[in-house]
């Protein structure tokens, strides 16, 4: 199973629990309060809520968005006149976009895992309980920021702005775990499955 979250949600008994891998590089610490929102424009990634987030700091974090969906045009509209908040197109190498940023708003397990390998804090948004149970099975969580509504989303990013020695420590202990996350480790898991 890729999340332990299918326990609880599908009964499953897997043999072994995964949760993706990456290969990114550790980069530079960014002090710039910047952000990046990397994934489809969708209710279930939380987009509209970073937004809303955003614009209520009033400049406090800038934010890029990266991706296409069917809230698009919702996007689009609500940031017309944001001098803070862009929306730049699709890429297809977020691991060399995570390094221009400070925050990375991403809640799927190998977007988690590129962003904390880079060495970026994340902020993983909910909407559902399957979602929140899918977040809390990830093993680096407690390095993350996980909230549903924008009012947390600020308040945690103002208490990584207000705090940020404490903050960077969260940072490193995820890019401990995360470099750990590895192709080769899943190929190994894989390979150990099939030999069983």
């Amino acid at each position: 199973c890729v999340g332990d979250w299918m326990k609880l949600w599908y009964g499953a008994s897997p043999d072994t629990v995964i949760y993706g891998a990456a290969s990114v590089q550790p980069s530079t610490t960014i002090k710039s309060p910047s952000a990046v929102f990397i994934g489809r424009l969708s209710e279930d990634t939380g987009v509209l809520v970073y937004v809303d987030a955003v614009l209520k700091m009033r400049g406090k974090v800038t934010l890029d968005i990266y991706g296409e969906g069917a809230l698009l045009p919702k996007v689009l509209s609500r940031i017309r006149n944001s001098p803070y908040i862009r929306y730049t197109s699709v890429t297809h190498v977020p691991e060399t976009i995570y390094k221009k940023y400070r925050f990375a708003f991403v809640s799927r397990y190998l977007g988690m895992i590129e962003a904390m390998q880079c060495g970026r804090q994340v902020f993983a948004h909910w909407n559902n309980s399957i979602k929140f149970d899918y977040l809390q099975s990830f093993p680096a969580i407690e390095d993350a920021f996980v909230f549903s509504g924008p009012g947390e989303l600020i308040k945690q990013l103002q208490q990584t702005l207000d705090s940020p020695e404490r903050a960077n420590q969260r940072v490193k202990h995820a890019q401990v775990w995360a470099l750990k996350q590895t192709w080769q480790k899943i190929a190994d898991t894989y390979e150990e499955l099939w030999t069983k």
